[in-house]
This record gives structure tokens, C-alpha cells and sequence, in this order.
């Protein structure tokens, strides 16, 4: 009974808008470059002490980070998956999911309740439609719908089961009494 009722809630559309989302994605790496200037980091150092201007550095992510670097990335890509964690979501293609939506108030579920069906995923990104609309997300803002079986399928997937119900051997419920000697209040003065 308890497997049937757990079926039955992780199919429910409503349950699912309401519950957790998915654990995120482990860490991609990117790759290190064999040689200098194929690969570079460009970002602002600001502001300089003296002068208070932003500075434009460009780095070159070869001869910056060349000396183990990739034992560092896989070290860190470990605690960080370890640390949140990460498993895939399992979400492709052709995947029927519901997205996250804004919450207004204690009453708005954290998940749109109306699925979308997954048209492209790229790593971590996914595009899905919805009634021509198309959205494009993370994947941690999509979690996969566990959709119900039409009866012809539960027919094929467990044949010879029978539709009737098997009702479990009635027990006598156990009654468990007192092992504590009771003896009367003496102020009522009960005798024996």
C-alpha cells in the first residue's frame, strides 16, 4: 500500500510544482591550453590605490596558471561536486519538465505547475517550449515530470495482476496492560 500511495503522490503534477528542485550539476572543467595566448582572461582591477582608475588586465591563462594546473582543477571539482552534492539531472531532449516560476506569496508553488517539453539542451543550459513560447534556463531551474502511465501501458507493464485488490489477514490488535501494582488511596479507606 505505502509503495502504491508513494506512486501515486510522485506522479501528482501539483506534488511535484511544490517539492524540492534538483541537486545542481557537477562542475565542468575546462581544458588547459598546450600552448601561450590560445587562451585568455580578461577582467577589471579596480580601483588602482593611488589614482582610483579601473585598470583592464588581460591575462594569459597558459603562462599564468601553467604550473598544476590541472591537479588543482580536479581537486576543486571534486570538493565542489563532494561539497553540493551535484548529480546529472537526467533531463534530455524530449523530456516533459516543469520550470521555476516567481513567488509571489506563501500560496505560489516554487515550480509552474504547467510542463514545458525540452527542445535542445547544451551542457547546462536548456531550451523548452511551451504552446510555441520558448524558454531558456539552467538546468538547475528545470525538474524532470514524472508522468503517469494510461492503462494500456500498466496492462502491458504487469499482466496477469489482477485489477481486484488483496486485502491483508486480519490481526488481532495487541493489548498491553498495565504490569504496574495499583493499590487504593488510603484516604478513601477501602478495605478488602
Amino acid at each position: 500500500m505505502d509503495k502504491r500511495v508513494k506512486e501515486m503522490v510522485d506522479k501528482c503534477i501539483p506534488c511535484q510544482s511544490v517539492g524540492h528542485g534538483n541537486n545542481p550539476e557537477p562542475m565542468k572543467i575546462t581544458p588547459t591550453e598546450d600552448k601561450p595566448w590560445t587562451s585568455v582572461a580578461l577582467d577589471f582591477y579596480s580601483p588602482v590605490p593611488q589614482t582610483g582608475q579601473y585598470l583592464l588586465v588581460l591575462i594569459d591563462t597558459y603562462s599564468k596558471f601553467s604550473e598544476n594546473l590541472e591537479d588543482k582543477k580536479e581537486e576543486n571539482k571534486e570538493y565542489y561536486d563532494r561539497n553540493k552534492r551535484t548529480k546529472e539531472a537526467g533531463i534530455e531532449k524530449g523530456d516533459i519538465v516543469i520550470c521555476k516560476q516567481k513567488t509571489n506569496n506563501m500560496l505560489t508553488s516554487k515550480f509552474d505547475p504547467e510542463h514545458y517539453t525540452v527542445e535542445q539542451r547544451k551542457h547546462n543550459t536548456i531550451i523548452a517550449e511551451r504552446d510555441g513560447k520558448t524558454v531558456t534556463r539552467n538546468v538547475s531551474h528545470f525538474k524532470k515530470v514524472v508522468m503517469e502511465e494510461s492503462e494500456e501501458e500498466q496492462e502491458d507493464t504487469a499482466p496477469g495482476r489482477s485489477t481486484e485488490t488483496e486485502e491483508p489477514p486480519k490481526q488481532e490488535p495487541n493489548v498491553r496492560r498495565s504490569a504496574r501494582m495499583k493499590r487504593p488511596v488510603i484516604r478513601y479507606q477501602y478495605q478488602t
